[in-house]
């Protein structure tokens, strides 16, 4: 009898040393300490070919690495639960899956509107995301925000650059073939974002003229939400239409869904243009469904395996045709979860979210020795010799990640291919540098601009006795925070340097500090955490104002809407430095970058045709302020999109100066995503400015253009009327703290 007791109480000891050991995940299956469970999203029903073929690369991998445990002494056990990135459902499931502690990672999904559901998902949790082939520059900016802070939460791991390098690495491709005039027609959601908002910057960096950039909207299209930006997205028959029509050599088509492509591939059949896709959007599954093209007018770059890893060669022997679709990023996404959690259980810690991302921090961020761990035989070693701080080498290529912001790789290969006979075949491979990569960390430009000697013109101008400010903030809504962020920010900016409220005109929507959206009733928020609403005078509420009373303020002319102007009678007009800060939406007039408008949020004037603040308006505001002698000097920053179609006007006139965060033909950019707001802090342009600004209020405009110039990525920051003003002047001529009048 005792001897039966004694039984059963080792017999519950090992049942409780068990259930330290193992839990049971949803399905009941036991899920041990040392295996590594991961969710795979693929796309099982749109792209049945692409899946398989993630499928079969899984399985090659967990082969290898099935391998590499008889060769060393790890006890690792990897586990795939496949999911459906198409499902309608996704949000619930990444939720749910986020949320699973026996669910150690998440791989995938491949299409970049999906990626936006599961990061931001995974963002909540810190739940690992490996992603083969992120896109969005958008995504990837939001998601490294917490890595360029104080406290540092990577989760999502980009096995390959975004598509800022693939616009560029494509652009220099085109320049081989001696073509100067391009078509880009985009998709309007987050794939297309990055390419329209990108290529006009780099076209003008390379030498490529980009004739038409054009959006498409589909229904199935997720818009990004068109109001942001200047060009509207028009149906895809259109689209198609308007760049097949231009005088372009070529077109390149920046989409992804694969109805939307089979429709261009039609569309533009019997167009002689050569047509070029970005990534690996011309499937195997398109070109069965489709007619057959000519051969040699179809082309394209995806990014791809370096060949020197072998992984090329391996993958052709193995299953007798060549990797694509990032596949051998998929692979490095399940090898890089795979080092990460035995180098965990090295360490003897769980793994746990918080783990396996210090372990990919750890295992990425080396640059020593190298060794190419993809197959047995590496991982083996890899195992072996964590400790010996060993530059990892993958199917891709290097696996170092940007250190700044532990989200990408540091640099990406393309594959170069074209369709010939209906099949896609590798022409070239294309190696990115990256000390040429135009880097959301770091500006490595050498923007011919900013070393420009801009001549200073001999302008006798009268003395100064005053200085006035115009802050306008022409948007609404919530999302739109940053704008009404900005103008408070150099709002507060003004403060500081000695104006008061009786020399600040100060116009914006009023809806962000109590919006029901604000867990921070009551404020509004710089980057820096600082609150901005405090102690603030606004003068006029966006709703209460046409455009055209924007003229009238800085001309002096009261009207039934607004009483305060620049009109003080006690002032010398002629005497007075004025500064305009514009902050909202641009856009230009059909692609002309000499005539658009601000968009004007607020009062609508249903007589107007155009009931915003156009070219037309700011050309008529000059002209009269000009000839009222209402100025000694006006400074405009203007940060909009296409902000210079509106200020180009300001050449020729004495003492005007125009700073634009954009010329013509190009979207500025937001900055600093906070997902506690779920909204973006700033602008890239104010927040350089106001940097700039206050690291050394004494610096020049000239060196003020440089340095914001250098740091704005994505835009080129023009600066307008340097003929006419004297950029040598410092700022403190205007922003020191001298008593005002």
């Amino acid at each position: 009898m005792k001897s039966n007791k004694l039984s059963l109480i080792l017999l519950y000891l090992c049942f409780l040393i068990s259930c330290k050991q193992a839990s049971d995940d949803s399905t009941g299956e036991i899920i041990s300490s040392n295996d590594l469970v991961l969710a795979v999203f693929a796309p099982l029903t749109s792209e049945q070919a692409t899946s398989q073929r993630l499928k079969r690369t899984a399985d090659w991998f967990i082969n290898e690495l099935e391998s590499a445990k008889t060769l060393s002494e790890s006890s690792l056990s990897i586990k795939l639960k496949w999911y459906d990135e198409d499902a309608a459902d996704l949000s619930s499931i990444t939720a749910s899956l986020a949320a699973d502690s026996n669910i150690k990672a998440i791989v995938g999904p491949i299409k970049t509107n999906h990626i936006q559901i599961v990061a931001d998902a995974c963002r909540r949790s810190t739940k690992p995301l490996l992603i083969p082939a992120i896109s969005s520059e958008n995504i990837l900016r939001s998601c490294a925000v917490a890595e360029t802070g104080n406290v540092k939460k990577p989760f999502l791991w980009s096995l390959s650059e975004c598509d800022i390098a693939q616009g560029e690495a494509l652009l220099a491709k085109l320049n081989n073939y001696s073509i100067s005039k391009v078509a880009v027609i985009s998709s309007a959601d987050q794939y297309g974002k990055t390419f329209f908002e990108w290529l006009p910057f780099q076209g003008t960096q390379l030498g490529v003229d980009i004739v038409q950039n054009v959006r498409f909207k589909t229904k199935d299209t997720p818009d990004y939400d068109s109001s942001t930006v200047g060009t509207q997205a028009l149906s895809l028959d259109d689209a198609i239409q308007t760049v097949s029509t231009s005088d372009a050599e070529c077109i390149i088509c920046a989409a992804e869904n694969t109805e939307d492509i089979k429709k261009i591939v039609q569309g533009l059949a019997a167009c002689s243009k050569k047509i070029f896709f970005t990534g690996s959007a011309l499937t195997e599954t398109i070109l069965k469904d489709v007619p057959l093209v000519q051969s040699g007018n179809l082309e394209g770059i995806s990014v791809y395996a370096d060949p020197a890893t072998g992984f090329e060669v391996a993958y052709k022997s193995r299953f007798d045709s060549s990797p694509m679709l990032a596949e051998a990023q998929f692979y490095d996404c399940l090898l890089l979860s795979c080092l990460a959690a035995e180098y965990c259980l090295q360490d003897k810690k769980e793994l746990s979210n918080v783990n396996i991302n210090n372990a990919l921090k750890d295992l990425t961020s080396v640059y020593g020795l190298k060794l190419t761990a993809w197959d047995a035989v590496g991982m083996a070693q890899a195992f072996s010799t964590f400790k010996n701080g060993l530059s990892l080498i993958g199917a891709s290529g290097y696996l170092n990640f940007a250190s700044d912001t532990l989200t990408t790789v540091t640099y990406s290969n393309y594959l170069h291919w074209g369709v010939y006979d209906g099949e896609i075949i590798s022409i070239d491979y294309m190696s990115a540098d990256p000390n040429r990569r135009t880097s959301e960390s770091v500006s490595v430009w050498n923007y011919a601009a900013s070393l420009e000697d801009f001549d200073s013109p001999t302008i006798t101008y009268e003395e100064q006795k005053s200085k006035w400010a115009l802050l306008v903030a022409g948007s609404a809504r919530w999302t739109n925070y940053r704008h009404q962020a900005d103008v408070l920010n150099v709002y507060q900016f003004l403060k500081k340097q000695g104006f008061d409220d009786n020399h600040i005109i100060l116009i914006m929507a009023d809806d962000i500090a109590n919006n029901s959206s604000n867990p921070h009733k009551g404020q509004i928020l710089s980057p820096e955490g600082n609150n901005l609403y405090q102690d603030v005078l606004i003068d006029y509420n966006l709703s209460d104002l046409l455009a055209s009373d924007i003229r009238d303020i800085l001309t002096g002319v009261q009207n039934d809407r607004c009483q305060t102007v620049f009109d003080d009678a006690a002032t010398s007009w002629k005497n007075a430095d004025i500064f305009v800060f514009w902050s909202g939406h641009g856009s230009n007039t059909n692609g002309d970058p000499k005539n658009g408008k601000f968009e004007w949020a607020g009062k609508k004037d249903i007589k107007l045709s155009n009931a915003n603040f156009t070219t037309d308006l700011m050309k008529e505001t000059l002209e009269k302020m000009k000839e009222t002698k209402h100025y000694r000097k006006l400074i405009f920053f203007a940060e909009t999109c296409y902000s210079a179609s509106v200020l180009n006007v300001a050449e020729g006139y004495d003492g005007v100066l125009a700073f634009t965060a954009a010329n013509g033909v190009e979207t500025s950019f937001a900055d600093v995503y906070s997902y506690d707001l779920h909204a973006w802090l700033t602008n890239r342009f104010t927040r350089n400015f106001l940097n700039s600004l206050t690291d050394s209020l004494g610096i020049s405009y000239i060196d003020l253009y440089k340095s914001i110039q250098r740091q704005t990525l994505g835009s080129h920051v023009q600066v307008i009327n340097s003929g006419k003003f004297d950029l040598h002047v410092s700022l403190s001529e205007f922003f020191g703290s001298d008593e005002l009048e």
